[in-house]
């Protein structure tokens, strides 16, 4: 591109003159012009003296080192906690550790004690087995956890006690047996020092429970799930429990829907003790009342409350095999109890009183007399009778029988009964009806048999006594025999037998005529 014709045009030699006359006030006041060897000009300025004091900086080198020695602090800190923690860790994992939890669990529990496989880290505890054993003073024999573990505070490894929310094992067996007299209840001295283990619950994934000798338990809890509180909002230990089954010597299992246990040195408060129905009626069965432990001989009685529950599942299935109902217990308690002795030396018995559930009617079925009843009358109804109104009985069960009692049960078209009946732990049947039937009934039937084995009318049924007997899988009763004994006459030696000598049999003489 063109040069502008204005620029200015210098040779070389005229650039060197033009510096030569550059007028002197244009030189640095602290500097000094001077001509190099080669002709050329420069400025020579003075070095400047530095100022010994410059308070930006100094300021700025005192926070540098203010800082260095913060973060070397924290540093030093953190590495003092890393090191405190690690050792606290190792040491929480030994075996001098280990002996002393143990001795704080000993001195608190009084029982001895055996602790497997215990880890520990900031954050958790952990053991394989926690094993205790009380002596034969006490009411606790032992007790065995596996698989526990716990999120706890940090403070735990400087020596604190062991603490946290919640302690929870995956199995767990308590054994209690009835205390011996004069023996003595601790391994150690009732300690004065806080818990070992401070937790707010303790909680058992499966937990079971025998109560008595572990052979042949008094009465046996398993399976159930398991949470102990050691103070409740009334500040007594608290147990619940959910689930699982439970049974007493020589009774049927129970399936337990849920339960709440209160201790009161040295009274055990069953707070609420819950049976399922496992038939999904929604039927109810709860116990409720005190135990005494301690006092062995002394017998702990506990009120029941039934509720539309299954009479076969509290009578027990042999019994069924003669009758069905959902049976309910009236509001007075002192009929309604179950009592044993902590010891055994009473085994548990259960008397209440009861009535057919509203909408549930009482069956009996599987009787001899029914049957005969059934031909005789021409009437299906009798082969298996219900009763849905005027139904009371009395169930009493004990470890070597099961009864019915001061049953009575009413249909005032048909049928009533009343009386006893009673199964042995052998399964032998023993008992005495009343039975009665209706006087158009019996009419109907045209025997003459049967109208004269029935006694004379009273509230609106004729009655007749039968004895029952057999066991339940051939249960037998006399009303056949009865009624052999009218057809032949007074039943003496000398009078024929039905069916010889021209004698009608009691089938013949049962039919209509």
């Amino acid at each position: 591109m063109p040069s502008s014709p204005d620029q200015d045009r210098y040779s070389i030699d005229e650039m060197m003159d033009r510096l030569k006359s550059r007028p002197s006030e244009d030189s640095i006041d602290d500097g000094q012009l001077v001509t190099r060897s080669d002709g050329s000009q420069a400025i020579k300025v003075r070095k400047r003296k530095r100022r010994s004091r410059q308070p930006h900086k100094e300021e700025r080198k005192k926070a540098q080192r203010a800082r260095m020695v913060q973060v070397s602090a924290i540093l030093i800190l953190i590495l003092a906690v890393i090191f405190a923690a690690g050792s606290a860790v190792v040491y929480s994992n030994s075996a001098p550790f280990r002996n002393k939890l143990e001795t704080d669990i000993r001195d608190t529990t009084g029982a001895k004690v055996e602790l497997q496989r215990f880890r520990m880290n900031p954050a958790s505890a952990n053991a394989g087995v926690l094993e205790l054993a009380w002596p034969e003073g006490n009411a606790l024999h032992s007790l065995y956890l596996r698989d526990l573990t716990a999120r706890i505070s940090p403070s735990s490894l400087l020596g604190k006690p062991l603490n946290g929310e919640e302690l929870n094992a995956i199995a767990g067996k308590l054994i209690l047996t009835p205390p011996q007299p004069n023996a003595p209840t601790r391994t150690s001295e009732q300690s004065e020092n806080p818990r070992s283990l401070q937790f707010q619950r303790f909680a058992v994934a499966s937990f079971d429970v025998l109560f008595g000798n572990s052979n042949s338990p008094l009465a046996r809890l398993t399976g159930s799930e398991a949470s102990f509180s050691p103070a409740n909002s009334s500040g007594r230990p608290q147990l619940l429990l959910n689930g699982g089954t439970i049974s007493l010597r020589g009774w049927p299992k129970f399936e337990v829907s849920r339960a709440h246990v209160e201790f009161r040195q040295p009274l055990v408060d069953i707070v609420s003790l819950r049976l399922a129905d496992t038939s999904g009626s929604h039927g109810s069965f709860e116990i409720a009342g005190t135990v005494a432990p301690m006092s062995a001989s002394d017998a702990s009685t506990l009120a029941m409350k039934l509720d539309y529950y299954p009479l076969e599942k509290i009578a027990g299935q042999d019994l069924a095999t003669f009758f069905s109902c959902r049976i309910e217990t009236p509001s007075a308690a002192k009929s309604n109890f179950i009592t044993f002795t902590p010891d055994g030396s009473s085994p548990p018995s259960m008397s209440m009183r009861f009535t057919n559930a509203p909408t549930s009617s009482f069956e009996v079925r599987n009787l001899p007399f029914l049957l005969i009843l059934t031909t005789a009358l021409q009437d299906t109804w009798f082969e298996a009778p219900s009763f849905e109104s005027e139904v009371t009985g009395a169930l009493r069960r004990s470890e070597n029988e099961v009864s019915v009692t001061d049953l009575k049960l009413v249909n005032r078209d048909r049928m009533a009964i009343s009386g006893s009946i009673s199964i042995a732990k052998n399964k032998r049947l023993s008992g005495n009806l009343r039975v009665g039937v209706t006087k158009p009934m019996l009419a109907s039937s045209g025997s003459r048999s049967l109208d004269t084995a029935f006694g004379p009318e009273h509230d609106g049924f004729r009655w007749i006594d039968i004895t029952l007997g057999g066991t339940t899988n051939n249960p037998t009763d006399n009303f056949k025999q009865q009624l052999d004994a009218i057809l032949s006459g007074s039943g003496s030696p000398d009078t024929p037998k039905p069916g010889q000598h021209g004698v009608p049999s009691f089938e013949e003489l049962t039919l209509p005529e």
